[in-house]
């Protein structure tokens, strides 16, 4: 009887902890786009550029791929990438020239502090994780970058915290995206 008891318990603890991941989840998502729908309006984008606008960070993560800066979409890869980058002679500048916009420079370096927004609402305001977890600290590194975007320890230590599995999500990419193309706009 005490056997399916520990059993019961374990299994309604981690249903719980994957509801609230799912939670947290779904929230930063739409908190993402609640931001990125203002930012449209804010900055009165035209319709035929929307798509383009809401999807620069697709892009240029595809970008990365397409060149072969970027092998695969996952730890390793970025790892990979931010090691080459930090020896930047590796990489010829026309291999960059799609990253090297004029007007996606301001938008990608100006949506980190709306990234943290985000997680500043749900870890702060709303407490949805504590301090243990990492998106705890993925806020918390994030203020570091936002401080100092060319800080690669910092940008290094982000892409290791994430779990490789939740690193498959955009939601947890975002600012390691931001922060790599800061640097190779450096």
């Amino acid at each position: 009887m005490n056997k399916i008891f520990v059993i019961l318990i374990l299994v309604l603890g981690s249903c719980k902890a994957t509801h609230e991941n799912i939670m947290f989840d779904q929230k930063l998502d739409m908190c993402y786009n609640a931001k990125l729908e203002q930012r449209v309006k804010l900055l009165s984008v035209p319709k035929d550029q929307q798509f383009e606008y809401k999807n620069a960070l697709m892009g240029f993560e595809n970008g990365l791929l397409q060149i072969g800066l970027l092998e695969n979409v996952d730890k390793a890869s970025y790892l990979k990438l931010t090691h080459t980058l930090i020896s930047k002679n590796q990489i010829k500048n026309n291999e960059l020239k799609f990253v090297k916009g004029d007007r996606l420079e301001r938008e990608f370096v100006d949506s980190i502090y709306q990234d943290l927004g985000c997680y500043s609402a749900l870890v702060e305001l709303y407490k949805l994780v504590d301090k243990n977890d990492f998106r705890y600290k993925i806020y918390n590194i994030g203020g570091h970058l936002q401080s100092d975007p060319n800080n690669t320890d910092l940008l290094i230590s982000l892409i290791e915290l994430i779990p490789e599995s939740e690193f498959q999500k955009i939601e947890y990419r975002r600012i390691v995206l931001r922060s790599i193309y800061v640097l190779i706009n450096k």
